[in-house]
């Protein structure tokens, strides 16, 4: 059976392939991120994919013999994705983008040197060279951080670029040994088409584990002060240190009701929040903040004495005390109560906050603004 009467046919078919594989993993990362606050990173990768579809495309129509002239565009087209793709992934956990002139710079260069030069060899050769300038120090940056350790998605785009830069290698090694520009040709596309798609699944995979990490978090934590709500409490709970031992501070504001009364609830969800700031600054990385409700919180500490957990809530006691918080002119000031509670021998965490609550009351009942030790 003589198949290479339907070699015509399969080249088409796996552009076409290719062509559909970019353009879903273009519209499915358009989907995803929209679930995100818009970043640099997102708006990059999204101009990788539009950028891989053209290339591809331009490719397709080249090889077709239907517009020959585009094969230097899509060159253009490749090294505009790889500088992006480069961009996208080394800022994707941050804010602000590093390395643009210098990319920007390589890019203006290979492109034009892709343009003024008409040859599949020089083509070739300006793609593997391009890649070989970007990706083995982005490979390096991705593994330093170790993301790939938690998220299965960045260890998809250090695939992908392992392919490219393998295939770059080859490239110019096959360049400078024989003369076959068919056969390296053929081993670019397949490198590209492989390494867009990986970094598609890449890409579309560290979104959504980073938007489950962030609902899962959010799932732990009180909206208003950010802190850690019940259930988060109880988790943290669980880590090794506070098995060890703990104490629990309870903090209640006092005359709360009157604040909400006499400036509002609004005024009120301020008082909480600039409380909760108050707190966060002053204990541990290591302790738990928590909201329990209302105007009640939790302090969790680990592995101190009683001595240490008292000076801390008679210092959170004055601290509240000379605290003010300025609410629409109007200057809001306040005090609070405290209960602390050792943990004892196998006591439940429900038990030690009882306890702390029971401290609290106490100082309720002394006359507020003050720090009492349950026995």
């Amino acid at each position: 059976m003589d198949l290479t009467l339907y070699k015509d046919t399969f080249t088409l078919g796996f552009f076409v392939l290719i062509l559909t594989s970019v353009i879903a993993c273009s519209f499915v990362i358009g989907k995803v991120s929209k679930a995100y606050t818009y970043t640099p990173s997102l708006r990059l990768f999204q101009v990788y994919f539009l950028m891989g579809s053209i290339g591809f495309l331009g490719t397709w129509l080249a090889v077709e013999g239907i517009l020959p002239t585009l094969l230097g565009g899509s060159v253009v087209a490749y090294c505009v994705a790889c500088a992006t793709l480069y961009l996208g992934a080394l800022n994707l956990y941050s804010p602000h983008l590093i390395h643009t002139l210098r990319v920007t710079a390589l890019t203006l260069l290979c492109s034009v040197s892709a343009v003024t030069l008409g040859t599949i060899k020089a083509f070739v050769f300006i793609e593997a060279f391009f890649a070989l300038m970007l990706f083995p120090y982005l490979f390096y940056a991705l593994v330093r951080r170790g993301h790939f350790r938690q998220n299965c998605g960045t260890a998809l785009l250090l695939l992908a670029l392992f392919v490219v830069i393998l295939a770059a290698f080859f490239q110019l090694g096959w360049l400078g040994l024989s003369e076959d520009i068919k056969f390296v040709f053929a081993v670019t596309v397949f490198s590209q088409s492989v390494s867009f798609v990986l970094v598609g699944l890449g890409v579309t995979t560290s979104l959504l584990i980073d938007e489950k990490k962030k609902m899962t978090e959010l799932s732990f934590k009180d909206p208003l002060t950010d802190l850690y709500n019940r259930r988060g409490m109880e988790r943290q709970f669980q880590k090794e240190p506070f098995r060890r031992s703990a104490f629990s501070i309870a903090i209640d504001i006092d005359h709360f009701k009157r604040i909400n009364d006499t400036y509002g609830h609004e005024a009120g969800d301020e008082v909480l929040t600039k409380v909760a700031a108050l707190l966060k600054s002053e204990v541990r990385e290591n302790d738990i903040c928590c909201r329990l409700g209302g105007e009640e919180f939790i302090i969790l500490l680990a592995e101190v004495n009683v001595d240490i957990a008292m000076q801390l809530a008679k210092r959170l006691r004055t601290a509240i005390a000379a605290f003010a918080v300025n609410y629409q002119d109007q200057i809001i000031q306040f005090t609070a109560s405290f209960g602390v509670a050792e943990c004892l021998p196998q006591e439940t965490l429900h038990a030690l906050i009882k306890r702390a609550d029971l401290a609290l009351y106490q100082a309720k009942s002394a006359g507020r603004n003050q720090v009492v030790q349950a026995h």
